[in-house]
């Protein structure tokens, strides 16, 4: 069951990234270019933030060095 626990933060990260391509795609033209497309530049940044933090947890729970 350790490997579930394991795997679930990079699954829903993963899950995260599909579901705002789009904003990210348009955040590379900049904020305000993004902004004027529609993109809700605090949702992305919130789903950035959380879904790098759960990148490391899962990182840090590897039990390396």
């Amino acid at each position: 069951m350790a490997h579930v626990a394991l795997a679930a933060p990079l699954l829903m990260s993963g899950g995260a990234d599909r579901t705002d391509r789009a904003g990210l795609d348009a955040l590379t033209l900049g904020e305000d270019a993004a902004s004027a497309m529609g993109i809700d530049l605090t949702r992305l940044r919130i789903l950035l933030v959380l879904g790098l933090a759960a990148l490391w947890r899962g990182d840090r729970r590897g039990g390396g060095d």
